[in-house]
């Protein structure tokens, strides 16, 4: 996959998103605290997107939650976008260079 090609898959948070659930939850969504296979979507105008409520401890959760990307402030298009650039070059990328790439991006 080229860069053009990853920007028309990841268009959006919403595509990010999904495609995160899909890789993490592939056998079905699950509770990151408790490990509970029951849980449901929250919706609402003050609620974000992606949140879910455990049925069986009743915390919280999102698709970032307990995973390197949890709490902080960068979209997940961004942390695709570096996973992208680390995966792809046969020598791998320097931090310093990931930091540009990704700025600019």
């Amino acid at each position: 996959m080229n860069i053009d090609q990853f920007r028309k898959r990841f268009a959006d948070e919403s595509a990010c998103r999904h495609f995160f659930e899909s890789v993490l939850w592939r056998h079905g969504r699950y509770c990151p605290h408790c490990y509970c296979s029951r849980s449901y979507a929250l919706s609402g105008e003050s609620v974000r997107t992606g949140l879910y409520e455990c049925a069986q401890c009743k915390r919280q959760f999102t698709v970032t939650t307990k995973t390197p990307m949890h709490s902080t402030k960068l979209p997940l298009w961004k942390w695709l976008l570096a996973m992208y650039y680390i995966v792809n070059p046969s020598k791998g990328v320097s931090s310093v260079y990931l930091g540009k790439w990704c700025q600019w991006e």
